[in-house]
């Protein structure tokens, strides 16, 4: 696997997903609490990306943690 590839999968899987930032109150993560469902889709997105990068490198033996 190319390195630029590595470096971005690492770089994708360290990053927080919606569940896991602090910013989303007692009750945890809600989409569409704002209102604003552009936002919830890229949440959603952002989420999807960072949880595919971590199932690869986990499954590549690489620790990301």
């Amino acid at each position: 696997m190319p390195d630029a590839i590595l470096q971005l999968l690492l770089q994708l899987a360290k990053r927080p997903t919606c569940y896991e930032s602090n910013d989303q109150g007692a009750f945890g993560y809600c989409p569409g609490n704002t209102g604003n469902w552009d936002e919830t889709f890229e949440d959603g997105s952002d989420c999807g990306e960072t949880t595919l990068a971590r199932q690869i490198l986990d499954n590549l033996g690489i620790d990301w943690k």
